[in-house]
C-alpha cells in the first residue's frame, strides 16, 4: 500500500527534531561555571628598570558571596625578579593562620588568613604586598601557583576561583652611572638622631589589660614625637615584630571587628636613626553571653520556706555573679556566690499561690544570661515555737479561731452538765438502794421478833 498523505507532515515533523538537537546542543556546550571569587594582582603589568624596586599587592573580589578565608601561593620568574619584603599593612585578614611569606631560592611566596566574621563581600580587598628587586633585564611573570577562597556560610564552603597575573618588563637605565672622581668623605658636624624609645600605648576602650570588655573593636593610641613613621599590628602572639612598611604618621587606630580571647597590640615608630623597640599591649575581649544557666530546687526541711541551686558557664571569662527576682520584682545579688544558693523568704510573705523566680548571671565582661523558673512554697505555715507566726495566724484567721473557742466552750459546757447530771443520778440512786436496804432488816427484825 503506498502512502498517499502530503509530505508537508514529515517535513515539520524532521525541522522540529533537528531544532531539538540544536537546542540541547547550545545548551550543553554553553560554559556553566561561573566564577563567584577571585584573586587579582595589581598592578598587572609595567616597565621597571634593573636595579630599581616596585611593588605588587595581591587583591581579593567576591561579589556575590561573603567570604571568610583565604589561601593563596605565588610564583615569580627568580631569574629576574628578587623579593625584598612582603606587607601586611592595609590586609584584610584578621588572624593569619599562615604569615606571608617567601622563598627567592624557590621563586615563591605566599599567605593564609581568616576575615572574622560577618567575613567580606565586594571587590578589590587588599590582603598583602609584596616588594621586588630587578635583577637583570628582560621579563618578568608573577601568578598564582594555587589558592582557595571559602564562603562565610557556616559551612566554609570553597568558592570557584579565578586568578589574575601580572607581566612586566625590565630595561636597562635610561641614564648610565657618570663617573666622579673619588673624593675624601666629609666630617659631618651634625650629630645623629638617636633611636626614638619604644611607644606609650593607651587604649580608651580596654584601659585594663588584665580585665575583660565586652567591646570587640578596640582602639589604640601612641605618641609620635620626633618619629617620621609608624608600624603596628593586631594579633595573638605576645611577642611579634610588626615589619618595616611605615603606615604613616598616624597616632590612632581602631580595629576591625575580633573574636573573643587574648589579644596583643603592637606597635613601633622611626626616625632618621632607624625603628624604635616594638611596644606590646595585651587586652582581652569577651563579647558573648553566658551560654547555660540551670536551676535546680532543694529539698527544704523548713516550712514556708523554698530553696534554690544554680549554675552558670560562660566559656571566656568565667561567672563572676548572680542576681535573683522573686516574682519580677526587684533584683537581690545573692548572699554567697560561691555556693550558688537562695533560699526564699517566709512562708507568709509570699503565700502558697504558684511564683517564679529569675536569675541573671554574669561574666567577668558584664555580659550575662538569664533564666526563670515556676515554684510553690509548702509546708506547715505556724508553729508555737514562733509568736510572730502565731500572732499573724490568729489575724488571718480570726473567725476561725473565735469558732473553734466558741465550739470547745460548748463542748465543755455539755460535758459538765452530762457530768453533774450523771452524779445526781448517781447520788439518787445510792440513796434508794440504802433506803430499801434499811426497810429490808426492819422487817427482818421484827420477823424474828414474833417467832420468838
Amino acid at each position: 500500500m503506498v502512502d498517499t498523505r502530503p509530505l508537508g507532515n514529515h517535513r515539520l515533523f524532521f525541522r522540529i527534531i533537528i531544532f531539538l538537537v540544536f537546542a540541547c546542543s547550545a545548551f550543553f556546550l554553553v560554559p556553566t561555571t561561573i566564577h563567584a571569587a577571585s584573586f587579582l594582582i595589581s598592578p598587572a603589568s609595567g616597565t621597571y628598570t634593573k636595579g630599581q624596586t616596585f611593588s605588587v599587592s595581591v587583591y581579593a573580589s567576591s561579589a556575590d558571596q561573603a567570604l571568610n578565608a583565604v589561601a593563596a601561593s605565588l610564583s615569580f620568574s627568580k631569574d629576574t625578579l628578587q623579593v625584598v619584603s612582603v606587607s601586611k599593612a592595609g590586609s584584610l585578614v584578621n588572624v593569619w593562620v599562615t604569615e606571608p611569606s617567601f622563598s627567592n631560592t624557590a621563586g615563591t611566596a605566599g599567605f593564609e588568613g581568616v576575615i572574622l566574621n560577618p567575613g567580606y563581600q565586594g571587590t578589590g580587598a587588599k590582603l598583602m604586598t609584596v616588594t621586588f628587586r630587578v635583577l637583570s633585564v628582560g621579563s618578568g611573570l608573577v601568578n598564582f601557583s594555587g589558592g582557595s577562597i571559602l564562603a562565610n556560610d557556616g559551612n566554609g564552603t570553597a568558592l570557584p576561583v579565578s586568578f589574575g597575573s601580572g607581566r612586566y618588563s625590565f630595561i636597562e637605565s635610561a641614564t648610565p652611572p657618570v663617573s666622579r672622581p673619588e673624593t675624601p668623605p666629609v666630617q659631618s658636624t651634625q650629630e645623629k638622631p638617636a633611636p626614638l624609645a619604644k611607644p606609650v600605648v593607651i587604649s580608651p576602650t580596654h584601659s585594663n589589660p588584665v580585665k575583660w570588655y565586652p567591646n570587640n573593636t578596640p582602639i589604640f593610641e601612641w605618641g609620635m614625637d620626633g618619629a617620621t613613621g609608624v608600624s603596628f599590628v593586631v594579633d595573638q602572639n605576645p611577642v611579634t615584630d610588626p615589619d618595616t612598611a611605615s603606615e604613616g604618621t598616624m597616632n590612632t587606630y581602631t580595629s576591625p571587628r575580633l573574636a573573643d580571647g587574648l589579644w596583643y597590640f603592637h606597635v613601633k615608630v622611626q626616625n632618621a636613626a632607624g625603628w624604635s623597640e616594638v611596644a606590646h599591649y595585651s587586652f582581652q575581649i569577651d563579647h558573648s553571653d553566658p551560654v547555660s544557666l540551670e536551676i535546680y530546687e532543694l529539698e527544704e526541711p523548713r516550712p514556708g520556706y523554698a530553696s534554690f541551686i544554680f549554675n552558670a558557664f560562660d566559656e571566656m571569662s568565667g561567672i563572676i555573679g548572680y542576681k535573683v527576682s522573686i516574682d519580677h520584682g526587684p533584683a537581690q545579688t545573692i548572699a554567697d556566690e560561691n555556693l550558688h544558693v537562695y533560699t526564699t523568704s517566709r512562708f507568709e510573705d509570699l503565700g502558697s499561690e504558684i511564683h517564679v523566680i529569675t536569675v541573671f548571671a554574669y561574666d567577668a565582661a558584664g555580659n550575662s544570661y538569664t533564666s526563670s523558673r515556676q515554684f510553690q512554697v509548702t509546708g506547715e505555715q505556724v508553729t508555737s515555737l514562733d509568736s510572730n507566726l502565731f500572732i499573724t495566724f490568729i489575724k488571718e484567721h480570726v473567725w476561725f479561731v473565735l469558732g473553734a473557742a466558741l465550739s470547745v466552750f460548748v463542748l465543755l459546757l455539755i460535758f459538765f452538765i452530762l457530768l453533774i447530771v450523771r452524779t445526781a443520778h448517781d447520788v439518787g440512786v445510792a440513796r434508794r438502794k440504802k433506803h430499801i436496804l434499811k426497810n429490808y432488816t426492819s422487817s427482818t427484825n421484827r420477823h424474828d421478833s414474833n417467832s420468838h
